[in-house]
């Protein structure tokens, strides 16, 4: 692991990992140990009002508002005693918010982070974020075609990935099997493809990073995603989700998003609470299976394992 702790001074961390492994309070653990500050890389917690299906934790703290000016005001962070969280809360639930927004607050925020002496710390499990972090994106200034995209979100994923396949080959062979059979994905592929314009693309950020994945095995895996879903459910999931379509529809992108959508039925009468939350326990156990294939094509990470007992105790970063 000597690898890892050298590295880790020069080197901006990204904490990965599937869902229910721990990777925040590692994050908050290394942030007082370097000198960091945290950067979600979540595309649910994003949105504001949805904090308990998406595991924010945030209980009774509020957002501290920054200096930072943005085109969408300044950005506010939450304070984990006394270690900064910066990227949650950043729209409501009936508002888009994509990658192609995600990478100038990423890079924004890296350069104020470093500019006041401290070390940028990303975590989460967002695959598609992480990737145009590290690489870029050559589709990101494509603007969203409103019109196109609530005609094509009637259609079934079979018919949108049939579309993709006549309009885009190469595009939809460069597809993960996973994006390959997801609509948001799909929608925005072809809103790509169809696109009259050429525009630059996104750039690469130019740092350099040191990535930390978190494993386990999935016989280990499953237990913690049944836990983490009744300690959900017993914070108070299902007032939240009462409260949120109170204001917002099922359709918008913030309540069609896992943890949330399972339970659409059961609120519309058409299904009782046991099925929606067996599923919802069925829908995490495939998105983190979906997660560690994803992550496990990816060059030049250091996997830990949760159950290493130095790891617990930080030994494994003890040469830094």
């Amino acid at each position: 692991m000597s690898s890892t702790s050298n590295s880790t001074s020069k080197k901006i961390l990204v904490i990965l990992g599937p869902t229910a492994t721990g990777k925040t309070s590692l994050a908050l653990r290394l942030a007082k140990k370097f000198n960091g500050e945290l950067i979600s890389i979540d595309s649910r917690q994003i949105y504001r009002g949805l904090d308990i299906g998406t595991g924010k934790d945030i209980g009774n703290l509020r957002p501290q508002v920054s200096n930072l000016e943005t085109s969408c005001g300044k950005l506010h962070y939450y304070l984990f005693d006394k270690t900064k969280l910066w990227l949650t809360d950043l729209v409501t639930p009936d508002q888009a918010f994509s990658v192609a927004h995600f990478l100038p607050l990423a890079h924004l925020l890296i350069k104020d982070i470093q500019g006041r002496g401290k070390r940028p710390i990303f975590v989460g499990g967002t695959g598609f974020y992480l990737k145009a972090l590290l690489q870029g994106l050559d589709t990101g200034t494509i603007k969203p075609r409103p019109f196109l995209r609530s005609a094509l979100t009637i259609l079934p994923a079979p018919i949108l990935s049939f579309l993709i396949r006549k309009t885009n080959p190469s595009k939809w062979k460069s597809m993960t099997s996973s994006d390959q059979k997801n609509p948001r994905r799909l929608i925005r592929a072809l809103e790509v493809s169809l696109s009259r314009k050429n525009p630059p693309p996104l750039p690469r950020l130019k740092h350099s990073f040191c990535l930390i994945g978190l494993k386990t095995d999935l016989k280990t895996l499953r237990p913690l995603i049944q836990k983490r879903v009744q300690k959900r459910l017993e914070q108070g999931l299902l007032s939240e989700i009462e409260n949120l379509i109170k204001k917002y529809n099922w359709s918008d992108p913030g309540l069609n998003t896992l943890s949330y959508k399972e339970f659409k039925p059961y609120f519309q009468g058409i299904s009782d609470l046991k099925t929606c939350i067996k599923n919802w326990e069925h829908h995490e156990y495939q998105y983190a299976k979906r997660q560690i294939t994803w992550f496990n094509k990816q060059k030049d990470i250091t996997y830990l394992n949760i159950q290493d007992s130095n790891l617990k105790e930080l030994k494994v970063f003890d040469n830094e």
